[in-house]
């Protein structure tokens, strides 16, 4: 007998997925056993003694590609051979908006009239995680819009259609394939509607060859007919009635029409087709009829996809919402409640104010209505009410010039808010109108404030109602200005911005600048422990709890970097240069393990700005590293014992390998201080200190609001020491080929391990007479140290 010899080729064992149970087998001839020596199977499978892998891989970010080495035995000897599996994740965002047709007419048809506004929202959730933020796009070949509609990245399809058709030109099939995207994976779907010119819902249409015989597919599932094929239309064929089926083009060759299922064509002529005289041949209600026509093929399509529900004349539409906005008494004012007239050449556009039975659903004093262009307007009558809103019943009526008795209508109810001409003073800004300059890259802690002058007003809603802000923030209602800001986005920015102290509003005109000090960009690193469901759900209990995390005690309590942090979360950088995602991987490979962090006390850290006064208190969890001594000092970098080099996995060591990374340039990795959070660049009563501190945030407090925070952590009894934080990967916020943060999973499972890359990097560590020790990092000087 013979050593075993492997049959299972080496390299890649295959891909799958991830939370779905996998089993594979390895196989060498004349093996008894089979295990693993080296490398690491994807997390949650394992391997028999019978060289089958099996298990359930747990949830990934990205494809993970694990590399391993098995080792076959038997009682002659034994061969070792390496190969790698591919775990995939995530999963595909799902779609919920189904497809095929889209209800894109007045009244959910699957076709839209020519010059129609159109607006319609796709929708897709994210597979894993279930709240990644979707993106939709249409790919460079995967159809087109109508002229004047277009998809927002939101997956509003929306617009004015605008096509240049003759009056009875065939109706346009428009077919498009939407992908939706969490920027890791995607999902596309097949969506459509059709563009028709209103005049083929006209019984005179000339698409149209009407004889005396009629089918009809209202009164039986499947109807017999004999003779040539017409359209049935409800009530007599006048030349405004309506169809209840519409014809589409198709292409198919005119010369060689299509045969449809249960439908035998005996001929087809120039407008008409000639149907079997046979009973058994027979049109099923739901099938598409093809007919021929002299120069292209028409398909009548079944009422349950294509109803006419609406005639030839297209019904006004009131685009601008319902809220007329806030007017005062004694000013003279015109207020548009116009609707859009998509057909204005083919007839009339009126107005009527529907009075209602309350003094707030008829006219103000002196407000009067023009029904030829749907506006308010007057001089509004002074009233004995601070504020009085109205609600306002408009109806709009669209016409025929040729046929008068012929129309369509419809209805918008707005609302309008009067006030006292006098209450000018009962608002003012607090905020300057120059708001100086932020750096790129940087976290927003901008806000906008305006004053209530009299009891009965208070602050509610701040908008933007003119200009931009820099790319990537936005006002909250609250008035803060949120988001980080994006790089390239140099400049000045002018705004406009609107407080609310309802029923009054004022405006501002703002100035916001950008710079930064580099041609660098910078991103954030950090780590999170993926909890189990049961600490998961435990830990979202308690930081939900209003009680002890009041909005009224905390700081910026809408802005996502501050507020109440509904994750377990902790920064290795807050700015470090922004590079290729593999470049981060080089730092992973000293100081970097899978290791466990402990929870301390629950502690608060002051943030003070450049005049000295507190901006905010942070409430945030020590974490415990079994790397530092009590004083705060970190293990060595590197350890030598029994031959053996170790790299300890202390926070400070894994943000001297970030900061130590090689760039091309023979340079390293440039790290941008001036991005940390400013309490950490905040003396503290209890210890100074300026730089980095490891924190894991719970809150952000207003000033003199963290203690009473803290102590109504304690009261609610929250056991901290219940939560795993097991390290097991480092999160890039964003990378130069990635917008979106990314896992890099840690290979060594403990201090101790042995990963491939060593050997690459440092050469081996024995020989057969010697051996060798070298690290790139060793002395107090970062010098390398080599030992022989």
């Amino acid at each position: 007998m013979t050593k075993p010899i492997w049959i299972t080729p080496t390299g890649l064992l295959g891909t799958f997925t991830e939370s779905i149970f996998t089993s594979t087998s390895v196989q060498a001839t004349g093996a008894s056993s089979y295990s693993l020596i080296s490398g690491r199977l994807p997390f949650g499978l394992n391997i028999s003694s019978t060289g089958t892998i099996s298990g359930t891989p747990v949830s990934v970010l990205n494809t993970v590609k694990s590399k391993f080495v098995i080792r076959a035995t038997n009682n002659d000897g034994l061969a070792d051979r390496t190969f790698t599996m591919d775990i995939q994740g995530p999963t595909d965002p799902v779609w919920s908006t189904p497809e095929g047709y889209l209800p894109m007419g007045y009244f959910g048809e699957g076709y839209a009239m020519n010059k129609q506004y159109i607006e319609y929202d796709l929708a897709a959730q994210g597979g894993d995680p279930a709240d990644a933020v979707i993106k939709y796009y249409i790919g460079d070949s995967d159809g087109d819009l109508p002229n004047g509609v277009r998809l927002s990245q939101q997956g509003k399809i929306s617009g004015f259609i605008d096509l240049y058709l003759s009056p009875d030109a065939v109706p346009i099939l428009y077919q498009f394939y939407v992908t939706a995207t969490d920027g890791v994976t995607t999902s596309r779907r097949l969506f459509k509607f059709y563009v028709v010119s209103p005049n083929i819902f006209r019984a005179d249409s000339t698409f149209w060859n009407m004889s005396t015989q009629v089918i009809t597919t209202t009164t039986t599932d499947d109807i017999t007919s004999t003779g040539t094929l017409v359209l049935s239309v409800p009530g007599s064929l006048s030349t405004t009635t309506d169809f209840s089926i519409i014809k589409v083009n198709h292409l198919i060759n005119a010369n060689n029409p299509a045969i449809t299922t249960n439908t035998k064509i005996i001929s087809v002529g120039t407008d008409s087709i000639t149907l079997s005289t046979a009973t058994t041949d027979i049109m099923v209600t739901g099938t598409i009829l093809t007919i021929s026509s002299s120069s292209e093929i028409i398909d009548i399509l079944n009422v349950d996809i294509l109803s006419a529900d609406v005639g030839y004349l297209q019904p006004p539409q009131f685009l601008n919402g319902t809220d007329l906005g806030i007017v005062k008494t004694n000013n003279n004012d015109d207020i548009s409640a116009a609707a859009y007239d998509a057909a204005p050449w083919r007839g009339p556009l009126t107005y009527t104010f529907v009075t209602g039975t309350t003094t707030t659903t008829q006219l103000p004093p002196n407000l009067l209505f023009d029904s030829d262009t749907g506006y308010f307007y007057g001089t509004i009558a002074p009233q004995t009410e601070y504020s009085k809103t109205y609600t306002l019943t408009v109806k709009a009526i669209k016409g025929d010039f040729i046929f008068t008795t012929s129309f369509i209508t419809a209805t918008n109810t707005f609302t309008l808010t009067i006030l006292q001409d006098n209450v000018q003073s009962a608002l003012e800004w607090i905020t300057e109108p120059d708001l100086g300059w932020i750096e790129q890259g940087s976290v927003s802690m901008l806000s906008l404030s305006a004053r209530q002058l009299i009891d009965t007003s208070t602050v509610t809603v701040y908008n933007l109602s003119a200009g931009t802000l820099p790319p990537s923030l936005s006002l909250n209602p609250d008035g803060t200005i949120i988001g980080t800001v994006d790089y390239g986005s140099t400049g000045t920015y002018v705004f406009t911005a609107t407080a609310l102290a309802s029923p009054v509003s004022i405006e501002r005109k703002f100035t916001l600048r950008t710079y930064k000090d580099t041609d660098k960009e910078f991103t954030r690193i950090y780590c999170k422990p993926f909890l189990s469901r049961e600490n998961r759900s435990a830990y979202q209990t308690f930081i939900s709890n209003t009680t002890t995390f009041d909005s009224q005690l905390i700081y910026r309590p809408n802005d996502p970097n501050f507020g109440v942090q509904a994750e377990i979360k902790m920064f290795l950088e807050f700015g470090i240069e922004k590079l290729d995602l593999d470049r981060y991987t080089i730092a992973l490979r000293e100081n970097f393990y899978r290791k466990r962090f402990y929870f301390g006390n629950v502690k608060k850290a002051i943030a003070k700005d450049s005049k000295g006064a507190v901006v905010y208190e942070i409430v945030y969890i020590q974490p415990i590293d079994d790397m530092t001594n009590d004083i705060g000092s970190s293990a060595s970098k590197v350890i030598y014992q029994n031959n053996e080099i170790y790299y300890p996995g202390s926070i400070d060591n894994m943000r001297t390998q970030f900061r130590t990374i090689p760039l091309e340039d023979n340079t390293y990795i440039n790290v941008n201080d001036n991005l940390l959070p400013k309490f950490m660049n905040t003396a503290q009563d209890e210890f100074n200190f300026t730089g980095y501190i490891p924190v894991i945030p719970i809150c952000y407090a207003l000033p003199g609001q963290a203690d009473r925070i803290i102590s109504r952590i304690k009261l609610s009894q929250f056991n901290f020491k219940q939560l795993d934080f097991e390290m097991d990967r480092i999160i890039v916020e964003n990378s130069l080929d990635n917008t979106t943060a990314k896992y890099l999973l840690l290979e060594r499972q403990s201090l101790s391990d042995h990963i491939q890359s060593d050997d690459y990097l440092f050469g081996s560590d024995f020989t057969s007479t010697w051996y060798e020790l070298t690290v790139r990092l060793g002395d107090d000087n970062d010098d390398p140290i080599i030992r022989t």
